[in-house]
């Protein structure tokens, strides 16, 4: 079984234990931005290397995960640290592709439905007061037909 090296994907150590690049595998780092950047999204991404045959971070098989990418995606590293990482990426690229993500992540949180509110707040929350009890109104959803629903507050 091949170990998982503790350096990001595009690196490699040389004879005296210090962080180089591994060419081959920064030009996959720098592949990778580039499609999402020109808006290929991750899962495409993942695909894109299996179907090319790119070995994946332990350069034991060519079978590439999501996770992977995403991982790559977010690593701070390839901008380069004088002290331990050599530069891979330009700020500019690196912060493309985060401002892709921030945009994604908001069209996913736009078109999430509204059971997928993790906190259960909704603008009335803590509002409504029951008249007789006194007590919060809760918000609940009743089901119109088989595929919509309404959404209700009643007293607990």
């Amino acid at each position: 079984m091949a170990s998982v090296p503790s350096y990001p994907y595009g690196y490699k150590l040389n004879f005296r234990g210090k962080k180089e690049l591994h060419e081959e595998k920064a030009a996959v780092v720098r592949l990778i931005y580039q499609k999402y950047i020109q808006g290929m999204n991750r899962y495409a991404i993942t695909w894109y290397l299996i179907n090319h045959k790119i070995m994946r971070p332990r350069g034991d098989s060519c079978a590439w995960q999501y996770s992977m990418v995403s991982k790559i995606l977010t690593d701070e590293r390839y901008l380069g640290n004088d002290s331990q990482y050599p530069m891979i990426l330009a700020r500019e690229i690196f912060e493309a592709a985060q401002d892709v993500r921030q945009k994604e992540k908001n069209k996913a949180i736009a078109t999430r439905h509204e059971s997928c509110n993790e906190k259960r707040m909704y603008p009335f929350s803590g509002f409504i007061k029951c008249g007789s009890c006194g007590s919060n109104y809760i918000r609940g959803l009743q089901r119109q037909n088989s595929s919509t629903r309404k959404a209700s507050w009643r007293c607990r």
